[in-house]
């Protein structure tokens, strides 16, 4: 009786050796293709909301959004990371909700919350606000294409100095007197080592996290933004 042929043990691992270095080279391209999906995706979320935020001037005599003010009742619906316990701290957000189809567009598809994931019923921004277009007039904005307006939100990064401060809004709030609060973070790279950036125009684009125009990482207790950040956020630059 002749015998069937069939693989030996030696194929049979051959073959799954080849597997799974196969297995090791495209996994980590998959992801890649898959966080890009999702880049593009928070990309276009954040052109909607900068039509929104324009919308918002234009009803609003031509004043962008503050980035966050007092007021009790109603409590706030998205959380203030700096004090979390707070309820009557409302925030550029909910500005802008009645121009907004859809609320999901506030949330980045690669962040780690979405519309469900509430704290004490408040929800977290997974995007950043410029502080220093708090009630500006938009007319006080030179070379709109290079403002940036909102981003994803940074990482509070243990390991570094300074750690990374993580907020609702980057740099100086207009209402701030002293001028001597400047937000310091990590810049996100939340998006295979960057994140996206809408500008006040309503363009946005992907900025790898150490790229120049978001400027250096510095203290709150620094009177002054330095280097080329200055060019990126402030009105009349």
């Amino acid at each position: 009786m002749k015998r069937s042929s069939g693989f030996t043990l030696i194929e049979l691992l051959v073959v799954i050796a080849i597997i799974a270095i196969l297995a090791a080279i495209l996994f980590p391209v998959f992801a890649r293709a898959r966080e890009k999906a999702r880049q593009t995706s928070c990309l276009s979320n954040q052109k909607q909301i900068m039509l929104g935020i324009l919308a918002y001037a234009q009803d609003y005599d031509e004043r962008f959004p503050p980035y966050r003010w007092n007021q009790d009742p109603p409590p706030s619906v998205w959380i203030d990371r700096d004090n979390s316990a707070a309820m009557n701290r409302h925030f550029w957000a909910e500005s802008i909700e009645p121009y907004l189809k859809n609320i999901n567009i506030l949330f980045c598809p690669s962040g780690q919350v979405d519309a469900d994931t509430l704290s004490g019923g408040k929800r977290y921004l997974t995007y950043a606000y410029n502080g220093k277009m708090h009630c500006t007039k938009m007319a006080e904005f030179k070379s709109v294409a290079n403002k940036i307006a909102i981003g994803d939100i940074g990482e509070r990064i243990t390991g570094r100095t300074p750690v990374g401060y993580v907020e609702n809004w980057f740099i100086w709030t207009s209402n701030d007197s002293a001028q001597t609060w400047s937000q310091y973070m990590w810049w996100s790279s939340i998006h295979n080592g960057g994140g996206n950036y809408a500008y006040v125009d309503g363009h946005a684009k992907f900025l790898g996290s150490n790229d120049a125009s978001l400027g250096p990482v510095i203290g709150t207790s620094d009177p002054k933004l330095i280097g080329d950040q200055t060019g990126s956020w402030f009105p009349g630059s």
